[in-house]
């Protein structure tokens, strides 16, 4: 009888397509994962009142959702997946490494795919070439960063559970961590602090599965257009009614989010994470909601690329095992 709290899901980076790897590290969170199978059932006539008398498997592949805390730890197997890819990331002190995310918009992200096992101590589920179709980050005042994902990849086989290492002494990332910016220019560090009550980071890879004649799960991938969004709720005052004006004008803005750690775990440097959008507020503002008895303006900030900028993640943590498969 499988026991809820025996389920499991762990995975390790791959580089041929379709093909399983043993697991190296358990993901923590929880997610379900579902396998899809695509049929048809024609409609023949065989002097028979039954609808159907055939049930065709046509294709195959599967897709799961995850949600979890951020932790320092492995939000660059997330990145990894979502954003660019083929990264080499830098050392850092003697024991961390620092991963840069910039969005490129003139060739292909080359995002990378994982091998996930998914399941408990009755059965486990291989499902390879797991791509995100798209990641969320999310946070409250007074809460931990929370991370989200959608992801497609191949039809999953029954397996046997590898033993992958467990995570290291990990570290969420806060939201009292958190200092939060608004410019008009890129990569201004001045600080609104008192603005930011809240923030959703909405980023899809664009990437779609991309099948071909005697195909029945898919072969490849293809990277369409997207854009990031950021959801901010504002504390109504002078900085609030600012943005309010800015919207109103179409102003293009800046919003940057950059957490750093409470704990030093590689050697000189800190665990860190900085978030930077160019855009435009999109939408129409919600105004007069409250949080806490607090009057706030929500907004929704698009992604829109001014020269080379537009989106860019920098990560910092202490896995200077962790590599990039090119």
């Amino acid at each position: 009888m499988a026991i809820e709290a025996l389920r499991n899901i762990q995975f390790a980076q791959a580089s041929t397509i379709g093909t399983h790897v043993n697991s190296t590290e358990r993901v923590l969170g929880t997610g379900t994962l579902t396998p899809t199978i695509e049929r048809v059932t024609p409609m023949d006539d065989r002097g028979s009142l039954a609808d159907a008398h055939r049930v065709i498997d046509i294709a195959q592949g599967c897709e799961m959702t995850f949600e979890g805390d951020a932790v320092y730890q492995q939000l660059h197997h997330w990145l990894l997946m979502t954003l660019e890819g083929g990264i080499t990331p830098a050392t850092v002190d003697t024991d961390g490494k620092k991963w840069d995310f910039s969005t490129v918009h003139t060739a292909a992200s080359a995002q990378k795919f994982y091998s996930f096992e998914v399941g408990d101590e009755t059965q486990m589920w291989d499902a390879e070439t797991m791509y995100v179709r798209d990641l969320e980050l999310s946070g409250v005042a007074g809460e931990a960063v929370r991370l989200r994902a959608n992801l497609f990849g191949h039809f999953p086989a029954k397996g046997t559970q590898t033993t992958p290492v467990n995570p290291s002494t990990v570290e969420e990332i806060k939201m009292s961590q958190c200092v939060f910016g608004l410019h008009t220019a890129w990569d201004s560090t001045t600080v609104k602090s008192g603005t930011l009550r809240s923030f959703n980071l909405r980023m899809p890879s664009g990437l779609v599965p991309v099948r071909y004649a005697g195909d029945s799960d898919f072969s490849g991938v293809i990277e369409n257009r997207r854009h990031f969004e950021l959801d901010v709720e504002y504390a109504v005052g002078t900085t609030a009614i600012a943005e309010y004006d800015a919207w109103a004008a179409a102003t293009t803005k800046v919003a940057r989010l950059t957490f750093t750690g409470v704990t030093d775990g590689i050697g000189t440097a800190e665990r860190s994470l900085l978030v930077q959008i160019i855009g435009k507020y999109v939408g129409n503002p919600r105004i007069f909601e409250t949080r806490d008895g607090q009057t706030i303006i929500r907004f929704t900030l698009r992604s829109i690329p001014v020269g080379a900028n537009e989106f860019e993640m920098n990560l910092v943590n202490d896995r200077a095992n962790a590599t990039a498969t090119t």
